[in-house]
């Protein structure tokens, strides 16, 4: 599973609670994450759609 936030501590929270169950890969930045959905195998994204400074839904 793919967590996007841009506010560290949403990240923290969610893989905290999401451990147990997912492995769990963490993005702070649009850029960043699209780059590991294209060398990574991930089956989930948890995205926050409110990112600041990128469009990622575009």
């Amino acid at each position: 599973m793919l967590v996007v936030d841009d506010v560290k501590e949403n990240l923290a929270v969610m893989s905290q609670l999401l451990k147990d169950e997912y492995r769990v890969i963490v993005a702070i930045i649009g850029e960043q994450a699209l780059c590991l959905l294209a060398n990574k195998r991930i089956d989930i994204v948890l995205l926050d759609v409110m990112e600041p400074s990128d469009n990622m839904l575009a």
